[in-house]
C-alpha cells in the first residue's frame, strides 16, 4: 500500500455562544494534513487508514474518507522518517 500525505480543508467551528456577525463572516475552514495508507481512490473521495494489520493486512484502523472537493494535494511518501 502507498503511504500518502493528504492536505485538506476541514470544517472549523466557533466555540459555543454568541459572536459578532463581522467576526463570524471572517471564519474559514481549517487546513490540516493526514498521513496514512491509501486504500482506494474514487471519483469523489479517497480512503486512507493510519493502521494496518502486521501479519496479513486484512484489517485496518483509523479509516478516513476524505471528499476530493476538500483536498488541496496528495503527496506519495517513501517509507522512512519524516520530520
Amino acid at each position: 500500500m502507498k503511504i500518502v500525505l493528504v492536505e485538506w480543508n476541514d470544517t472549523y467551528e466557533m466555540e459555543a455562544g454568541w459572536h459578532a456577525l463581522e467576526d463570524a463572516k471572517k471564519w474559514k475552514p481549517y487546513t490540516c494534513c493526514s498521513v496514512g495508507y491509501l486504500l482506494v481512490e474514487h471519483d469523489d473521495h479517497i480512503v486512507i487508514c493510519a493502521d494496518s494489520g502486521v501479519n496479513d493486512n486484512t484489517e485496518v484502523g483509523r479509516v478516513q474518507a476524505i471528499p476530493r472537493s476538500c483536498i488541496n494535494k496528495v503527496v506519495k511518501l517513501e517509507k522512512g522518517l519524516y520530520v
